[in-house]
C-alpha cells in the first residue's frame, strides 16, 4: 500500500546526500535527526505474528499450533509487505547505498526480518499441507536470498542481521 518502496528509497537516499554534502567539511559530529520521508510508514510488527526465535524452542511447532485462518489472516494483512519482499527476492543482486556520513540514518530492517519469517511461516504450513515442493522452495527463496545480502552487505549492522537470517533458514 501506499508509495513504493524503490521511490521512496530514491527520495530518502537523495536527501540523505543532501544532509551529507551540507555537514561534510565539519570537524565533530552532531546528532543529526534522521531524515524521514512524508510518505515513510514506521513498521510494527504484529502482537504474536512470528515466532519469537529467543523465546520459543521450536518455531515450527509454534507456526502449526495456530489456527490455519489466523494464519491467513496475518498473511492478507502483510500483502504489501509480502509483496514488495517478492521483489525483493526476484532481484539478481542486493545493492546497499549509504552515505558516507556518521549522522547517515541506518535503514529498517525489522520489514524486511518480519517479510522473511512470514515466507517461512507459509513454507512451513505448505509442507505440513503435503506440498513440500512448494514449501521447499519458498524456504530456498529466503536462503538464497539471505546469502545474497550477507555478500553485498557494506554495513556492520546490515552484516550482521543478514547473517541471523542466514542463520534462521
Amino acid at each position: 500500500e501506499g508509495v513504493d518502496p524503490v521511490v521512496l528509497g530514491r527520495r530518502k537516499l537523495a536527501a540523505e546526500l543532501q544532509r551529507f554534502e551540507a555537514h561534510r567539511h565539519k570537524m565533530s559530529y552532531d546528532p543529526i535527526e534522521p531524515v524521514l520521508d512524508a510518505d515513510e510508514v514506521r513498521f510494527q510488527r504484529g502482537q504474536a505474528e512470528t515466532c519469537a526465535y529467543t523465546e520459543s524452542a521450536n518455531c515450527v511447532a509454534f507456526y502449526l499450533s495456530r489456527e490455519v485462518k489466523d494464519e491467513q489472516a496475518i498473511l492478507h494483512a502483510r500483502k504489501s509487505l509480502l509483496a514488495n519482499f517478492d521483489r525483493l527476492k526476484a532481484s539478481a543482486t542486493y545493492l546497499e547505498i549509504m552515505p558516507p556520513h556518521i549522522g547517515a540514518s541506518i535503514p529498517q530492517f525489522s520489514p524486511l526480518m518480519h517479510a522473511a519469517e512470514l515466507q517461512r511461516m507459509r513454507a512451513i504450513r505448505l509442507i505440513a499441507d503435503g506440498n513440500p515442493t512448494l514449501g521447499l522452495t519458498e524456504l530456498l527463496q529466503v536462503a538464497d536470498f539471505s546469502q545474497r545480502w550477507l555478500a553485498n552487505s557494506s554495513s556492520l549492522v546490515s552484516h550482521m542481521i543478514a547473517l541471523a537470517s542466514l542463520q534462521r533458514d
